[in-house]
């Protein structure tokens, strides 16, 4: 399942809200209830850090508090890339479309 985040090329401003998308199917079991808040919580980590790189490129002036802007911008990219991966383990391990996670583990011998 791909991410539903923040459509490419969409402009965001701060103060709107970004809605996290489901991970798909109706999740039951408690187990379950802790990976889609796990998910919830990397996918909004992930909007955080895209949020400040973009203040980043657009204000660096006023970011007075990092002098080396470039490091800052580097580690918020890796930020970024750490969380995307992170989601996409999570839809990959725990999600599809037509199942919930619990069936999906049912199959597997």
């Amino acid at each position: 399942m791909a991410n539903k985040g923040i459509p490419k090329g969409q402009q965001v401003t701060m103060g709107d809200s970004i809605p996290v998308p489901p991970m798909g199917g109706s999740f039951k079991a408690p187990q379950m209830q802790y990976i889609q808040a796990i998910y919830n919580q990397f996918a909004g980590k992930r909007e955080e850090a895209l949020a400040d790189l973009k203040v980043y490129m657009q204000n660096p002036v006023g970011v007075g508090e990092h002098p080396n802007i470039g490091d800052e911008i580097k580690r918020k990219i890796r930020e970024v890339d750490e969380y995307d991966s992170l989601v996409a383990c999570l839809e990959k391990h725990f999600s599809t479309a037509d199942q919930t996670p619990q069936a999906k583990q049912e199959e597997t011998p």
